[in-house]
């Protein structure tokens, strides 16, 4: 009867510690990204660091490439070539895409306690949009799917920024 109680409570332990949450990754980290907008598609090199501000280097489409965007809280700053310029979505439509992918980013990396992650997928809403993010097991981000705003991006060399 001792072995088949100790048998029952080992099995109970092991099922109870395998069932860790992910502890999410969104800030200090480098990335290329492949954002797609209905049929556009953009991709650029970036990385979010711990103030949440995500730089980003475009290398896709070709008329955009090189073209550096600097997002938070406050805005999206845009530089190329030495020109630099602050944009808002009524005079740089791109800035909304931008500011749409960048939202849910932010609120989770600043409301981390009030996430519920199930097999590595984490929903919810932001503003208007509803989103899932896809993460590793290591919390990384691996997608973000953004279909009320026809946005989804797909993260690749995604590792933790050396400073």
């Amino acid at each position: 009867m001792k072995k088949i109680v100790f048998a029952l409570l080992l099995i109970l332990c092991l099922c109870s510690c395998t069932k860790n949450q992910i502890e999410l990754k969104l800030t200090e980290i480098t990335f290329t990204a492949e954002l797609s907008y209905f049929n556009e598609v953009y991709v650029f090199d970036g990385h979010i660091d711990k103030e949440v501000t995500l730089i980003a280097k475009i290398k896709e489409p070709e008329g955009l490439q090189d073209l550096k965007l600097t997002v938070n809280a406050d805005g999206i700053t845009a530089d190329y070539k030495g020109l630099t310029y602050t944009a808002n979505e009524a005079t740089m439509p791109f800035s909304k895409i931008v500011s749409d992918f960048y939202g849910p980013i932010g609120f989770l990396c600043k409301n981390q306690s009030a996430l519920e992650e199930r097999d590595g997928e984490i929903s919810g809403k932001f503003g208007n949009a509803e989103y899932v993010l896809t993460v590793s097991p290591t919390g990384l981000p691996q997608k973000l799917d953004i279909s009320s705003q026809h946005i989804a991006v797909k993260f690749y060399n995604v590792s933790i920024k050396e400073d």
